[in-house]
């Protein structure tokens, strides 16, 4: 929700409905946020158990002290085209209450992202209704499209979270639920790991349709040649965000296998980026990542001498560092900032080679995105700070 700006600036309105998930919701974030929501719940007034769920609501919010707002929509499930009928009735409803700088948030999940997608690829040939359910939509956030229905249930489980059965979840007239029961429960049997997969095809296709939403705080240099790919990340986060996409698309294009578990072993280099790890890590098709702070550099040669080739691609001056390929800083010459920036006393890693022989020539060494993080991207430096190996 951080990484996202997924918060309101004022009210944090929660579209309740008393089922599993929309229960879950409402209690994450009366964790996160109590003094800051609203909850809206419509009484579809299609079924004797409508009251029971109004009244779960009701007692949760009166005992976390939450104002709770509330419209009975006498509606008839038997008429035509009830879904969406239902589904501007409530639209109309929470308009009462939402003000323009307001947000609603909604319980949907990755579940019900996937059930829409496969629904509007069988219904419309328009790709972007096609990605599955967006994580913002004008006034409407969805902080659940991060987890699963069975990371919900777990939760529910885990807290003890008070919630209703809805026995028309059972009734296959409504198309979601034919979807649910006669489809998508037979691709779970026969491929485990569709829900993974589609989070990682989707948001690709995304990218590349340029509808993605982008972490405002993500600002990630890609630098490409035939045989190598270098990652700097001046915010030296430490998941990229949404540009684990390129990542994983640039270990395609280095890969020479065409199959391969990308997806999980793009998890396993960033939890050892995490961990501090320096690689290099193997991934399909013979490539290979060595990372240091805020990159990982990629090669399809387990040759040093593309190291070495890649060392010399190092900026001379400041200005120009993030227009070419940055990788290390080495000089004779530290200015002071040794104080601030030890040395490395020993290669490892990315160039562990070059560093050693660097530094038993008595020079200064040290990673160039550590010293953006110690001196900030934006200082101005005079005079030179980088002197490639061959002068």
């Amino acid at each position: 929700m951080q990484e996202y700006s997924l918060f309101p600036q004022k009210t944090a309105w929660v579209a309740v409905s008393g089922g599993m998930d929309s229960m879950a919701l409402l209690w994450c974030l009366n964790q996160i946020m109590p003094d800051q929501i609203k909850v809206l719940h419509f009484n579809h007034g299609t079924r004797v158990e409508n009251q029971k769920e109004q009244d779960l609501i009701e007692n949760f919010c009166k005992k976390n002290n939450l104002e709770i707002y509330t419209e009975k929509g006498h509606l008839k499930a038997t008429q035509s085209n009830f879904e969406k009928l239902a589904r501007d009735k409530r639209k109309l409803f929470f308009s009462q209450y939402v003000a323009k700088e307001d947000v609603i948030f909604t319980a949907h999940h990755l579940d019900d992202s996937f059930e829409w997608s496969l629904m509007q690829q069988l219904k419309s040939s328009h790709i972007k209704s096609s990605l599955g359910i967006p994580v913002i939509n004008g006034r409407y956030r969805r902080p659940f499209l991060c987890v699963s229905k069975k990371h919900i249930y777990r939760l529910v489980k885990k807290e003890n979270i008070a919630y209703c059965e809805d026995p028309s979840n059972d009734n296959i007239r409504y198309e979601r639920n034919f979807m649910r029961k006669h489809i998508i429960s037979n691709i779970k049997k026969r491929y485990p790991k569709y829900l993974k997969h589609y989070v990682f095809r989707q948001n690709m296709m995304a990218h590349e349709l340029g509808l993605n939403k982008k972490a405002p705080d993500h600002q990630l240099s890609v630098y490409r040649s035939p045989n190598e790919g270098l990652f700097i990340h001046p915010e030296l986060k430490d998941d990229f965000g949404q540009k684990q996409n390129e990542l994983r698309a640039e270990i395609h294009r280095l890969s020479k296998g065409h199959r391969g578990k990308i997806n999980s072993q793009i998890e396993k280099l960033l939890a050892s980026k995490r961990s501090h790890k320096k690689g290099p890590l193997s991934f399909s098709g013979g490539v290979k990542a060595y990372m240091e702070t805020g990159m990982i550099y990629l090669t399809s040669s387990s040759d040093k001498q593309e190291f070495v080739k890649a060392e010399k691609k190092v900026s001379i001056k400041y200005e120009e560092c993030l227009k070419s390929t940055p990788a290390l800083f080495y000089t004779d010459e530290p200015n002071g900032l040794e104080k601030k920036l030890p040395s490395i006393s020993r290669g490892e890693g990315l160039y562990k080679d070059v560093k050693d022989n660097l530094i038993a020539q008595g020079l200064y060494v040290q990673s160039l995105t550590k010293l953006f993080k110690v001196l900030g991207k934006n200082r101005s430096i005079t005079g030179y700070l980088y002197r490639p190996k061959s002068s």
